[in-house]
């Protein structure tokens, strides 16, 4: 009875062995496929007119170094590289990601390939897949028709408004510093000056930074505040519409192209209208193009001499400090070394540092924590390295001291930091002392452990009857194959929730109703409170911005015009189509008129609202 009791436990472990080896592998593979270290690429659009623009997004799940982009020999750049980094700690544990921008525009009609681009992560390159643009003449004739002759007015406008503009209305672009070394971050400042009332304005060309890294401080895409200052003892109403950390990434005489606005402005005209005299004359709108001026920065080469050995790029001011989690622990525990460099500079480029360990110590790849901050002065922050050091032998052992070097601009010259010795008091843990060798051709990964190499043979065994096993009932089974079931749930989930967030105009569109909902429930408490020009801001940027996610339409690129003609191709009435003429124009109107009156609020907020809700209705059928 012992012997068949011993020999279907013997039994049941190894079909048990057998199925846990099987499920691991099976679990290894699918993580593997799915979480695989991997830089992806997509675009906002992939069929367009020549002279479109359009995003381009290139995104690592993880961290990654060495970032090369192709070349896009066959577009215009006008925005690019953007990078954007993303750190989330769920249940204590860390991941990054970071994405890489760009807008860009064709030159000409055919189908171009863009080629894969590259990134390093831990050591391994890695590519993206690459990516077909297929590039058309535009629209119809009628439609080229319609904007020659759009083109047309606009242009005998323009040269009519710029005729009596004189100096009146300007783009003016800025620098800090015109004299960089290379890596040295300097600030461009973009701004409007007017002396004329600006009814309606739109970017129709945004600056290219070639040669530069680029982040934005303030956009176009954020509302910008007039305040007034004196040029040439002239007063002007200032509006700042943009501003920009640029890094310049190679040495030489490197551009910032112009920026480009259309503006509507508003001018008095004499009116021989009875209720136009009245009111003090009549007025006239008139749309103009401003552009800015061509800066040229001069970027210098890091000096050669005196520059240290392992140098890894840094320019700015930077300081250093490293601790440790624990001073005391046993061999095979895991001790949390923390070296943390802040300051100011280009703190972003500057790759995990290297650890000079001595072979009694095993190190992993570290985590990186960012606070790292944009502000009108430029990137300054800290970034923290968490290096997972492992004593292997027990003694008195010692962190040993870490150096590292930054280029100072001001200073001119090379700056070596070094950081404090750091004590490690490590005990014996369980098993046999490791035994470590001083053979140089053996590197610190091959310090092994003897403890755990052998298990001792136990001379006295008990066994022990039991009427039921566990490892053959359904039970078990089942619990084995649990984790698999949800892990496959899970998958299905997370590829869904890709698929959709990679649909840039789906998820544009499902926002949008939400969006609007909240604005006009912003605009409901100033009707409430007849608080009048904060309830007409938020009702046009309700009805704007449900427009422009709606259609997908840029917001500068957006217009009355422009939005009557995307909402009569996907078939709105005409009623609807005057009646969201008349509250865009009211809303205008509204937000610049001296006149406040608050007895047409309601029905303006109630009319947007009935607009809003025919339109859904005949963008869904």
């Amino acid at each position: 009875m012992i012997e068949s009791t011993l020999y279907y436990s013997v039994k049941m472990k190894k079909r048990f062995i057998l199925l846990s080896l099987l499920l691991s592998f099976i679990l290894l593979v699918i993580f593997n496929s799915v979480f695989a270290q991997e830089l992806t690429v997509s675009a906002s659009k992939t069929k367009l007119a020549v002279g479109e623009q359009f995003q381009i997004t290139y995104s690592l799940n993880t961290s990654g170094n060495g970032f090369r982009h192709p070349s896009f020999n066959d577009f215009d750049v006008y925005s690019g590289p953007n990078q954007s980094t993303s750190m989330q700690i769920i249940n204590g544990a860390m991941s990054q990601s970071v994405s890489y921008s760009f807008i860009l525009a064709p030159r000409k009609e055919g189908t171009y390939t863009i080629i894969p681009a590259s990134i390093t992560v831990n050591g391994k390159k890695t590519e993206s897949k690459s990516l077909t643009i297929n590039v058309l003449k535009g629209g119809n004739n009628n439609q080229q028709q319609q904007n020659s002759g759009n083109q047309q007015r606009q242009s005998q406008q323009q040269k009519s408004g710029t005729e009596e503009l004189g100096n009146n209305l300007f783009i003016k672009a800025s620098v800090d510093k015109s004299k960089v070394y290379v890596g040295e971050q300097l600030v461009v400042t973009y701004k409007v000056y007017t002396r004329v009332s600006i009814v309606d304005n739109g970017l129709t060309k945004a600056p290219v930074f070639n040669g530069f890294w680029s982040e934005d401080v303030f956009s176009p895409n954020k509302q910008a505040t007039l305040h007034p200052e004196v040029i040439d003892g002239i007063q002007y109403q200032v509006a700042e519409i943009k501003k920009t950390i640029l890094i310049p990434q190679h040495s030489g005489t490197l551009n910032i192209d112009a920026m480009e606005m259309d503006c509507v402005i508003r001018m008095s005209v004499k009116s021989n209208n009875f209720f136009d005299q009245f009111f003090g004359g009549g007025y006239r709108d008139s749309k103009v193009s401003i552009k800015s001026r061509t800066l040229q920065i001069e970027v210098m080469p890091l000096p050669e001499v005196g520059k240290p050995d392992g140098f890894s790029g840094a320019v700015g001011e930077f300081s250093i400090e490293t601790k440790v989690n624990k001073n005391k622990l046993k061999t095979n525990d895991g001790v949390n070394y923390l070296l943390t460099l802040s300051g100011k500079g280009n703190i972003k480029f500057i790759e995990p540092i290297k650890l000079d360990l001595p072979k009694e110590f095993e190190s992993f790849d570290p985590k990186m924590n960012d606070k790292i901050s944009v502000s009108n002065t430029g990137i300054s922050g800290s970034r923290t390295y968490d290096y997972l050091l492992i004593p292997r032998v027990a003694g008195n052992l010692e962190i040993p001291a870490l150096h590292f070097s930054y280029f100072d601009p001001q200073k001119k010259e090379y700056i070596i930091l070094k950081s404090a010795e750091i004590p490690i008091e490590v005990e014996q843990g369980e098993g046999e002392k490791a035994t470590v060798t001083n053979n140089s051709s053996i590197s610190k990964e091959d310090v092994k452990m003897l403890g755990s190499d052998i298990r001792f043979i136990k001379s006295k065994t008990e066994l022990e009857r039991k009427g039921h096993f566990f490892f053959d009932s359904y039970l078990f089974y089942f619990l084995l194959i649990l984790p698999l079931i949800g892990l496959v749930v899970f998958l299905l989930l997370k590829k869904r929730f890709e698929k959709e967030n990679k649909d840039f105009v789906l998820m544009r569109s499902k926002k949008a109703t939400k969006l609007a909902q909240k604005r006009l429930q912003m605009a409901n408490s100033y009707l409430s409170k007849n608080v009048y020009d904060p309830f007409y801001e938020e009702l046009y940027k309700a009805l704007y911005g449900y427009l422009s996610d709606k259609l997908n339409i840029n917001g500068m690129e957006l217009s009355k015009d422009i939005i009557i003609d995307n909402l009569r191709k996907n078939g709105a009435n005409e009623d609807t189509l005057k009646q969201l003429h008349e509250i865009l124009s009211t809303c205008e109107f509204a937000r610049y008129s001296p006149v406040k009156e608050v007895m047409g609020m309601k029905s303006d907020y109630d009319k947007s609202i009935h607009i809003i809700s025919e339109i859904e209705e005949t963008l869904r059928s």
